[in-house]
């Protein structure tokens, strides 16, 4: 899913008490310059610690705060930082993933589960475990989209049935974050002219969902089921008063 774009970053350094997140020694002002690369030889959580400390920025973390405020344990670092990050760190395999998420600060989790995305493949039944797990303890719609695309898209190709019956279930979850992640899981499937009318079931109950969070992510999996299909598209929209320019994204 386009996972209410604008996804920001973040260390473990000291925490400061009036925000909640943790303080680097970065300076608050002046030019940003990425750090040089390293690959990490064994990539391990201290060693990723270790990287992720480096990359920490303060205005990083303020910006999360703003648009993910229910971000936990937030560094502050930049999202080509993590995405360089994973790279380096696939050799940590499904270890290494396991690892970071029971870490459980921001960016480690969102390491995790882009790193997820690149080991998933090896073994997607491990994968599938590891979603049914993680999704007890997502709590923002960072990592709940990025788990979902990133994460699973392998896993889409290969065990489709598995993954989609999953996210069925997930949809009827009293947890507002595995609501969404069930929807958001479907986008995998949405462009499938064969699974459309079997997601468009899945999430009839959803639609008069009050939470903003599963309405966004309705909004946007309509989008990719209406494609190919727009005289049923509009009359859809027009059935569900759905008006997306007004609605704020988040």
């Amino acid at each position: 899913m386009r996972t209410d774009r604008g996804m920001h970053d973040a260390s473990l350094g000291s925490l400061n008490d009036s925000t909640g997140h943790f303080r680097s020694d970065w300076p608050a002002t002046g030019p940003w310059l990425p750090p040089a690369t390293i690959p990490l030889v064994t990539p391990t959580l201290r060693t990723v610690r270790t990287e992720l400390r480096k990359a920490a920025d303060p205005r990083v973390a303020a910006s999360t705060a703003k648009y993910v405020p229910t971000a936990r344990r937030v560094y502050g670092v930049r999202l080509p930082i993590l995405n360089a990050l994973a790279k380096d760190c696939r050799s940590g395999g499904f270890a290494l993933v396991e690892e970071l998420w029971r870490a459980g600060a921001y960016e480690e989790r969102l390491l995790a589960t882009k790193l997820l995305g690149a080991v998933a493949q090896r073994d997607p039944i491990r994968a599938l475990t590891f979603l049914r797990n993680a999704a007890r303890d997502i709590g923002d719609w960072v990592i709940c989209d990025t788990i979902a695309t990133q994460g699973m898209r392998p896993v889409a190709r290969t065990h489709g049935p598995e993954l989609f019956g999953l996210a069925a279930s997930l949809t009827a979850s009293k947890s507002v974050w595995q609501r969404r992640l069930g929807i958001v899981l479907l986008t995998n499937f949405a462009k499938r002219p064969g699974s459309r009318a079997a997601i468009r079931k899945v999430l009839a109950p959803l639609r008069s969902d009050p939470e903003p969070y599963v309405r966004k992510a309705l909004m946007w999996i309509d989008k990719d089921l209406d494609r190919g299909s727009e005289p049923l598209a509009a009359s859809h929209r027009d059935a569900q008063g759905v008006r997306r320019a007004s609605v704020r994204r988040f």
